[in-house]
């Protein structure tokens, strides 16, 4: 399974049951930072980026993003985007928890606490360590 290059966010079934995203199981799954063109401001070559997690035994992605309408957690069997960076390989539960906690009292703006700061805080705090 690809992330198929370049794009925008799924074209696909979106699966928003809790069990697919939260990390129930206990699973582990290599996680990047992946980027697809924002479509509003395109033509500028903004990137809207966010979290994906894949793992050749699952059939879906599992995708943690910050969007206009805060924060959207679900799980795609495909998505047009680019990886941008490797963060490694966690449990599906520390990157849903970062998820959160990096959303906790937040909201979206294009200028003070956009994507690309919600993904720098979810990173640091996976690698920090979540409390």
């Amino acid at each position: 399974m690809g992330v198929s290059n370049p794009g925008r966010t799924p074209n696909t079934t979106y699966f928003l049951h809790k069990s697919y995203i939260d990390g129930r199981f206990g699973e582990k799954g290599h996680t990047y930072i992946v980027a697809n063109d924002c479509a509003t401001f395109s033509t500028f070559g903004v990137e809207h980026i966010f979290i994906l997690m894949e793992n050749k035994d699952w059939s879906k992605y599992k995708i943690y993003e910050w969007t206009v309408h805060n924060l959207k957690m679900y799980a795609c069997a495909s998505i047009k985007a680019r990886k941008k960076k490797y963060l490694g390989k966690f449990k599906v539960s520390q990157v849903y928890k970062a998820a959160l906690r990096a959303s906790i009292g937040k909201e979206f703006s294009t200028i003070s606490y956009n994507c690309k700061d919600w993904v720098d805080v979810v990173e640091g705090l996976l690698y920090f360590g979540i409390k």
